[in-house]
Order: structure tokens, then C-alpha cells, then sequence
């Protein structure tokens, strides 16, 4: 079969994977995958279609032999705006560069508390749930500028942790005991076995499932200091995650709440929040990451009424 013969069988399929792109994919960044934690289906969707754009070079190497030049020196972006001033005979996918975003590496280390923790991360397997993002570094960053006294012998634990980095480092710090919890545990589990090292063998930290709205009471409320990361973002939960919130505390509990506000919707999050807690801004910075200390109002006591016995 001759090269000519090969472009032509594979005319249809590179035309079928640029009407595919063109409707599903409108924006490729040439910088990275598609990133979406609102939607894990969504995610994974343009995940595939940008694999399905990064393997079409194979075809875009059979079909060489036209008017363009496939010697070309061009780099990428500059061969693609080249293409659309000179138009070749045939359709010539572009390429875009394989970089891994750092979410989506098997593992990543980090320095916190004086220590080096080796994290793994699960993207294609379990998703956003299995991935450090940056509330969570910037929520244990924030553990290690404490008094070293202020987390000693602590109860605490951690909702929605994910690969359990703050709990762990809670742990590493004095808070004793630590639970990680989350809908999905394998990530937390993982990691805590392959991190225990960097905790002293004393400490009691666990990893226990829990989704938010469920009952709590064998967790044997409340806790001194609960701590949350990137936890606010499905606008549906945000009831239950209140629930869980005002369930595991008191009005003597820290709750450390760090959260990246993305969308409108947050703001609604803080609008049911503060009917039962308050909340001030420990830290913030441009990207609108916040840290929240959060407490729960004091109970209003119940009212008493006397009623007068004119009698007595």
C-alpha cells in the first residue's frame, strides 16, 4: 500500500476526530489537560477527548505527503497559525504538548512540619476526591506556624480529606487522636500507611468513611478542632455538610475551614453557614483562597418562666 493510499483511508477518521473536537473540545490549552473539579464526569470526558487529540499524531504522520511540508521546523503554535494562512490540501491536527498537571502525577512530595511527605494521587482511578489540591497544602502550612503546644493531645478530624495530607500532618503536629474521613477511604488509607513514618507511633490517627448528614455519634462528638479543605463546591451537600459540621462540634471547637471560592454558589455556602456558626478570614491571598476559622454560635439558653403564686 502506498503512502498516498494510507492518507487517503485515513482522510475520514482524522475528519470524524476534528468534528469531534470542534463540538465537544472548543477550547484545547496547549499548556495542560482540561481541568474541571465541579464535575468528575465532565473531567474525565475532556480528559479523554485531549488523549484522543494527543494520539492523532500517528495519523497526522501518514499523512505527510501532501502540499504541506512535513519537514517543516516549525514549532507547534507556529506551524498551526502557519496552517491557517497557507491551507494544505488535507485537514493536519495540532498536537498539543504533553504536560502532566500536577494534580494528575502518580505522586507528589511536600515539605511541611519539617517533614517530607510522599503523597499518591489517583486521578484516573477515583478523581478530584484522590488528588491534592492547593487548600489543602495551604490548611497544613497553617498547622505548622502554630505554637508548637497549640495541637497537643487535640481530638480532631477531617472531613472530606481526600489524600488525608492536613489530618496526617495534624497528627505529626500533637493532635491526638486524628480521624480522616471521606466518602471514598482508599486515598487516605494509602497514604497514611505509606506516611506513618513521619507520625510518632503514640499518636492514634484512623481513617473512617463518612458521608456528610449521616449520623456521627460513634465518632464520640465533639471534637476540639476539625478541619476541612476544598470541601465546598456541589451546592447540594451544602446542608448536609453544615449538618455534619454543627454535629461534630461545640461553641469551643477550631474549625479550620480552607476553600477556593469559584463559583457564585459559594457565597450561598457561607449564607446557610452563618445562621449557626461565624466565621473570620485567618488568611487569604489573590487566587480567592481563603482560610476560615469557623465556631459555632453559643447556644441561646432555653427561657424560664416563673409564674408568680400570689398565694404563697
Amino acid at each position: 500500500m502506498t503512502h498516498s493510499s494510507i492518507s487517503a483511508n485515513l482522510m475520514p477518521w482524522s475528519l470524524i476526530v476534528a468534528f469531534i473536537c470542534a463540538h465537544f473540545l472548543p477550547v484545547i490549552s496547549v499548556a495542560s489537560e482540561p481541568q474541571c473539579p465541579d464535575s468528575q464526569s465532565s473531567c474525565r470526558l475532556k480528559n479523554l477527548a485531549f488523549v484522543a487529540v494527543s494520539q492523532i499524531s500517528d495519523i497526522n504522520e501518514a499523512m505527510s505527503e501532501t502540499t504541506c511540508n512535513s519537514d517543516d521546523t516549525r514549532n507547534g503554535v507556529e506551524r498551526l497559525e502557519h496552517e491557517q494562512t497557507h491551507p494544505c490540501s488535507q485537514i493536519v491536527l495540532y498536537q498539543p504538548a504533553k504536560i502532566i498537571p500536577p494534580f494528575q502525577e502518580p505522586k507528589r512530595r511536600f515539605s511541611l512540619a519539617g517533614r517530607e511527605w510522599l503523597i499518591e494521587q489517583r486521578w484516573d482511578e477515583i478523581g478530584v476526591a484522590a488528588v491534592v489540591w492547593e487548600a489543602a497544602t495551604v490548611l497544613a502550612r497553617y498547622l505548622g506556624t502554630l505554637d508548637p503546644s497549640a495541637l497537643i493531645g487535640r481530638r480532631a478530624i477531617e472531613l472530606g480529606a481526600g489524600t488525608g495530607l492536613a489530618g496526617m500532618v495534624a497528627s505529626a503536629l500533637g493532635a491526638n487522636p486524628v480521624i480522616l474521613t471521606d466518602r471514598h477511604t482508599t486515598s487516605a488509607e494509602a497514604n497514611l500507611a505509606a506516611n506513618r513514618h513521619n507520625i510518632p507511633p503514640s499518636r492514634d490517627v484512623s481513617v473512617s468513611r463518612l458521608e456528610w448528614g449521616q449520623d456521627v455519634s460513634r465518632f464520640r462528638p465533639p471534637f476540639e478542632l476539625i478541619l476541612a479543605a476544598d470541601v465546598v463546591y456541589v451546592e447540594d451537600t451544602f446542608p448536609l455538610l453544615i449538618r455534619s459540621l454543627g454535629e461534630l462540634s461545640d461553641s469551643n471547637t477550631v474549625i479550620l475551614l480552607s476553600c477556593k471560592h469559584r463559583y457564585e454558589r459559594d457565597n450561598r455556602f457561607f449564607e446557610l453557614l452563618h445562621s449557626n456558626f461565624n466565621s473570620e478570614v485567618l488568611w487569604s491571598e489573590e487566587r480567592n483562597l481563603k482560610l476560615y476559622n469557623v465556631r459555632k454560635k453559643p447556644q441561646k439558653p432555653d427561657t424560664v418562666h416563673l409564674t408568680h403564686n400570689p398565694s404563697s
